[in-house]
């Protein structure tokens, strides 16, 4: 959960919400945002394989703990 996570969890802090709190939700909103993005990535298995594996790629570099 790295820059996006904290980025995250920046704004949910402003937002009012404890810092122990809003980093757990920073990470469930990440973990969510990397589902979505490899379902993405999945779709285009068949169409662009090397698209497929730059994005899976950049997920696991963008999204790791």
């Amino acid at each position: 959960m790295e820059a996006l996570g904290h980025q995250y969890q920046d704004v949910l802090e402003k937002s009012g919400i404890p810092n122990a709190q809003a980093r757990k939700l920073a990470h469930t909103i990440a973990k969510l945002t990397e589902f979505h993005f490899v379902a993405i990535a999945e779709s285009f298995e068949e169409t662009s394989p090397q698209c497929a594996r730059s994005l899976k790629f950049n997920c696991k570099m963008f999204f790791a703990d």
